[in-house]
């Protein structure tokens, strides 16, 4: 690289910014809106909005609570796949 020239942005770090971004966006946008179903999920199942905020709110945090045994069992079951670019790289599969 020449004196005084500005780093250039490898084309990948583009398309992972973007692709966090619109995952980003569905997500957020997924889970915020969640709370206008709530009246009909409570009317469909007899039941009160409330049950229905508390059944995701404990989904919620079982998630989280799973997500610290999923990270330490994962790396222990992974299996490599061959991709078909020519550096034949390797990608983890997850079951």
């Amino acid at each position: 690289m020449e004196p005084g020239q500005k780093p250039k942005i490898h084309y990948a770090w583009v398309t992972l910014g973007a692709t966090c971004v619109m995952m980003a966006i569905g997500f957020g946008m997924a889970l915020n809106s969640m709370g206008v179903f709530f009246p009909a999920v409570a009317g469909y199942l007899g039941t009160g909005t409330g049950a229905v905020a508390s059944f995701m709110t404990i989904q919620g945090l079982c998630m989280v609570v799973g997500m610290v045994f999923v990270g330490r069992i994962v790396p222990k079951y992974w299996i490599y796949v061959n991709t078909l670019d020519k550096k034949s790289r390797k990608i983890m599969l997850l079951f």
